[in-house]
């Protein structure tokens, strides 16, 4: 949507395209598209707006109209378009409020109320919540819900820019658009008499069962936390004390279905109404101003101030207020757009190996029209998605959509990016090490790829990724058991067995998937049938346990395309997890044939003798310090390097570990 920050430049080119607010405005004129953006910075604004001009059949009869509260920053961009073509118009915000203030209007941050439910720091008081409040969740908590940017939208109708006009394209500066935005603005035709705006209803929302995000197609009120519901019961969302976050107070619903028949007149059913996103929406404007939507919004306004209903910082009042303010208002594009126009969200929220979980591939990025980056991982960031990076890397070089189509739909694209050459290495542990702290400290270095417990890394390689066995696998349909060799090891004999019934290539997509008849014990495979079918279309003969492991552990340090664990595009080593405890000695000698094969450097992290404690039997001691001994032993003979460490070495002298380690796999 936005973010909060300053850019500055040299006063000369910031002057460069800054005109007057009060010199600017839209004319309904034949064959002429407006685009409206609220926006303050400048790499997602360079990719929007060079996408918008490469991809339009007349890029001179667009003219994109841009809010801002940083004008230098703003205009260094439509400095930088200057030849696209199309006619970009910078606005103060403080100029556009002005004019609505004179005109009568006054904007919610105006308003007295402004501010009262979170402190200095524009974090969420608790102070300020009671029986009608929703608690936000630990994750919804963001001063850009309540900046004047994200509310100034439902004052466009009453921008003195946009008064002579009908209709508008209001779009976020993280998209890369694909398509002639001339099809999106002829949509108003189509458009149902009772709706006003047509938006995005393509949702991907997280799924606690596989443990990544999935595409929830045709989402509702009910199922999105924007209104605090979550695809919960109404009964599953009351808080139960005090402290409970992600919950409601006991009167909210009740307090909340008044609300709407006063307001709406009418009641809700957030089970039947679609949810929707802002990032590409048509507006016609003139059925906004009849059906007074912005009257509507303020009064939502007012009862969430007075009845203290959603916190400012939460994306129940960035968004959920639009929701009830809109409600039944609004198209799909899929529902209006003749022919078809699709707007791809959530793609700042996803991995392409998600994708791919989900049944999709390639075309799915190509086929849209809209590609929209809402979400952290931003596309000109470093550590974004290196492919869905690719429509914006290619649109900043000044490539056209249907020029990188093929580029994208090549699997050869994809599979370079994964198997990059990375340095190997390997941590090993003795029955006793503790290395947890470790693990994380080298996890949080953006040049190492480590297999550890993830975290919120939903695509990180597990801790235990090379034991065998493991009954904790019985989930299923999590995404991350991909990455597993138990889970491998456990699952594939049945799907080579069922290979026929089971790897129907037109069954292995998305809507697909539960199409296919899978014997009781294999409920629940459907979705990791694509990377199942692949590793049993490796073994047309067979296969025994040790060339199972082998290629398991190849394909780990090589790059493996169908994994659903990948690494970030900043790694620079890659490496796994071993706790010899968790594997038996067949399993151990495995293990260290493939280390003669790959050569990984091999970190051994040893239990510290003294650490064992005063009631340590001398038997286990001797033991665990024959084993170790053995281990190293094994390891020379494998002609690997080895750096050895005792835990104790490190208590206190962490970054200093580190720091060895890295310097010892070649980074430092």
């Amino acid at each position: 949507m936005f973010r909060i920050a300053k850019y500055f430049f040299p006063l000369a080119l910031a002057l460069a395209a800054f005109t007057p607010v009060e010199e600017l405005k839209a004319e309904n004129e034949e064959g002429v598209i407006h685009m409206c953006m609220f926006s303050e910075r400048v790499e997602g604004l360079e990719g929007t707006l060079k996408s918008i001009s490469l991809n339009a059949a007349d890029p001179n009869k667009i003219h994109v109209w841009i809010v801002t509260d940083n004008t230098t920053a703003i205009n260094i961009v439509a400095n930088y378009m200057k030849d696209s073509g199309l006619k970009i118009h910078t606005m103060e915000i403080e100029a556009v409020v002005k004019q609505l203030l004179d005109d009568g209007h006054k904007p919610v941050w105006t308003w007295k109320q402004y501010g009262s439910s979170v402190n200095s720091k524009a974090e969420f008081n608790r102070n300020w919540i009671n029986k009608n409040s929703a608690r936000p969740a630990d994750w919804d908590h963001s001063p850009m819900h309540m900046h004047q940017l994200n509310h100034l939208r439902f004052y466009i109708p009453y921008m003195e820019q946009f008064k002579d006009i009908d209709r508008v394209i209001f779009l976020d500066d993280d998209l890369i658009v694909q398509g002639d935005v001339k099809h999106a603005w002829d949509t108003l035709d189509n458009l149902p008499e009772e709706k006003m705006m047509v938006g995005a209803c393509e949702i991907w929302r997280y799924n606690p069962d596989q443990q990544t995000f999935g595409l929830a197609g045709g989402s509702t009120y009910a199922l999105t936390h924007a209104l605090g519901q979550g695809g919960r019961t109404i009964e599953e969302t009351y808080c139960n004390d005090d402290t409970q976050v992600d919950c409601v107070g006991s009167n909210h619903w009740k307090n909340l279905q008044q609300r709407f028949l006063e307001i709406n007149g009418q009641p809700y059913d957030f089970d039947n109404q679609v949810e929707w996103n802002y990032g590409f929406a048509l507006f016609d404007l003139k059925k906004w101003r009849d059906m007074e939507l912005t009257a509507t919004y303020e009064q939502w306004m007012h009862a969430n101030y007075d009845d203290h209903i959603f916190p400012e910082s939460s994306l129940m009042y960035g968004l959920g207020i639009a929701f009830l303010a809109f409600y039944d208002r609004v198209s799909c594009w899929k529902d209006v757009a003749q022919p078809s126009f699709n707007v791809r969200d959530g793609l700042g929220y996803m991995s392409y190996p998600e994708l791919k979980f989900n049944g999709l591939d390639a075309s799915f990025i190509t086929s849209a029209h809209v590609l929209h980056y809402d979400g952290w991982q931003k596309p000109w960031l470093e550590e974004a998605d290196e492919f869905f990076s690719i429509p914006y890397q290619q649109t900043m070089k000044g490539v056209k959509a249907v020029d990188y189509k093929e580029m994208i739909e090549d699997p050869k694209t994809y599979e370079a990016l994964v198997k990059k050459p990375r340095q190997p290495f390997l941590i090993i542990t003795d029955k006793d090490g503790k290395s947890d702290w470790f693990l994380n400290e080298l996890a949080d270095d953006p040049r190492i790829c480590v297999s550890t417990r993830g975290g919120m890394n939903r695509i990180g390689f597990p801790s235990d990724m090379f034991a065998s066995n493991l009954k904790k696998l019985e989930t299923k349909q999590r995404m991350r058991n991909q990455c597993y060799f138990s889970f491998i090891e456990q699952n594939l004999p049945r799907v080579i067995e069922n290979k026929e019934k089971y790897c129907q290539n037109d069954k292995l997509r998305y809507g697909q998937f539960f199409k296919l008849s899978l014997d009781k014990e294999d409920q629940g495979l459907q979705y990791q049938l694509p990377m199942l079918c692949e590793w049993a279309n490796r073994y047309p003969q067979g296969y025994n346990k040790s060339s199972l492991f082998a290629d398991y552990v190849r394909s780990f340090y090589n790059g493996e395309a169908s994994w659903a664990c990948q690494c970030s595009p900043t790694t620079q080593a890659k490496g796994a997890f071993v706790r010899t405890a968790w594997m038996d000695e067949a399993s151990l000698n495995l293990l260290w044939d493939s280390v003669q094969e790959i050569k990984p450097k091999v970190i051994f992290f040893k239990q510290y003798a003294q650490h064992w404690g005063p009631n340590m039997h001398s038997g286990t001691t001797m033991s665990a310090v024959k084993f170790q001994a053995s281990v190293v032993e094994i390891l020379k003979s494998k002609n690997v390097d080895v750096l050895e460490f005792e835990s104790g070495q490190c208590f206190g002298k962490e970054s200093r570990c580190v720091h060895k380690i890295t310097k010892f796999i070649g980074l430092d």
